[in-house]
């Protein structure tokens, strides 16, 4: 296995020289008059040296231990604290208050900005040092070009977001494909297998944001008879199964499988852990930190406005250049890969139903794509596609889609759950 997460002496150096960097930054504003920009980039600042100092804490093993749960429960909520709907409408992040400070076009590019920094709480859990790092220097970049030099040119300051974004595209889109592939990178897959799942401070081992949803959830399920997990999870594995057969599919030279779930489920997914082992597949799981792209682990969002406002949003970077790196930096990820797709077993998808019911509010302020970018977009998936399908063949691998509720569908969670047992 290519070891995708090392981290090289240089790579920390690098680290710890951009986060000094970003303290000095912060040092500097107490020096000078602060203005409208100087208080965003003081926010983007506090934040990213906030969430390097969590990493710290998060290393240490007896961080989870120490804590209450409910102590736990409030520093989850911490981490998104600025974009919970409560707030959202004085954060940076959101376009029409971004807009409101800075006027529509540098109000919009700002947001759209900010929201690239929202996945810095998921690397920090995924320790994922070099695209923290990339983070980091953007900041630092668009600090210099802004505040410094007052350089206020749009179009200068996309090129200049597009232009950082492919320095290492082809290291980030690797690093990126190897959690969707490979059973090596184990940031949330050994979750369920290891720890105590009576302790439900496991939950916050993920890093994302753990509401209801996943709390209740997890006490019903854990108190489930024996009997009924093994028969929601026998269900699940045969199923899945069924399908090499159905398809004649050889299944005995397989060695992973992408499983899906959402959080809560845990004491269930250490079942299917067990079965597969037994059929000598490892299990990948992983979170798009975009909390967009399917299949993947599952929870509540803390703000589905915010991801609604956002959807557009990378067309402050996305142009003919950018996809075609892109493309290619893709492509090539997929051919440094071949062994473990040529392994991989294929999908079991837990889905959900019963979630709560979102009504976006449209705003004049949010980004949207032109036609030229809306074809870029098209040309990038279909072409991607074409590329995954030489690699992973759909008649290669078999997939299988369970689905049960989430306690939001109402009170009558644990019935219409049972009854989804059969």
């Amino acid at each position: 296995m290519k070891n995708i997460d090392f981290v090289s002496s240089k790579i920390m150096r690098n680290y710890k020289e951009t986060r000094k960097d970003i303290e000095k930054l912060l040092i500097s504003f107490e020096e000078k008059d602060i203005g409208i920009y100087e208080n965003y980039f003081i926010s983007i600042a506090k934040f990213l040296i906030d969430m390097m100092k969590h990493r710290e804490e998060i290393l240490d093993p007896n961080y989870f231990l120490e804590q209450t749960f409910e102590e736990l429960k409030i520093k989850n909520k911490k981490l998104y604290e600025d974009i919970l709907p409560e707030n959202y409408n004085e954060s940076y992040v959101n376009p029409t208050y971004s807009s409101s400070i800075f006027g529509k076009e540098m109000g919009g590019f700002l947001a759209a900005v900010n929201y690239e920094f929202r996945i810095y709480v998921g690397l920090v859990y995924e320790n994922r040092i070099e695209d923290m790092i990339y983070l980091n220097l953007l900041c630092i970049k668009l600090y210099k070009a802004i505040v410094v030099e007052k350089n206020l040119s749009i179009s200068e300051l996309k090129l200049l977001v597009r232009n950082h974004l492919l320095e290492d595209i082809e290291g980030r889109e690797r690093r990126m494909w190897a959690r969707t592939v490979s059973p090596e990178i184990d940031t949330y897959s050994h979750i369920p297998a290891t720890y105590d799942l009576k302790d439900l401070r496991y939950l916050f081992r993920y890093g994302m944001y753990i509401g209801d949803n996943e709390i209740i959830s997890a006490k019903h399920i854990l108190a489930l008879p024996e009997k009924k997990k093994h028969l929601i999870i026998d269900t699940y594995v045969d199923a899945f199964v069924r399908g090499f057969v159905v398809d004649n599919i050889p299944l005995e030279h397989k060695r992973s499988v992408l499983v899906t779930y959402h959080l809560g489920m845990e004491s269930l997914i250490k079942l299917a852990y067990e079965r597969f082992n037994e059929l000598k597949l490892r299990p990948i799981v992983f979170y798009n930190l975009r909390g967009i792209a399917r299949p993947r682990l599952y929870n509540t969002r803390p703000n589905e406005q915010m991801i609604y406002d956002h959807r557009f949003s990378d067309i402050i970077y996305y142009d003919k250049i950018y996809m075609e790196k892109k493309l290619e930096a893709s492509k090539a990820a997929f051919e440094y890969y071949k062994e473990e797709e040529y392994v991989y077993a294929g999908p079991a998808l837990i889905e959900i139903f019963g979630k709560v019911e979102f009504n976006p509010k449209n705003s004049e302020y949010n980004l949207v794509y032109d036609q030229a970018t809306s074809d870029l977009k098209a040309r990038f998936n279909r072409e991607r596609r074409e590329s995954y399908n030489k690699y992973v063949p759909g008649d290669s691998y078999s997939y299988t889609i369970n689905a049960y509720p989430v306690p939001s569908i109402g009170d009558k969670y644990e019935e219409i759950f049972d009854a989804t047992i059969g």
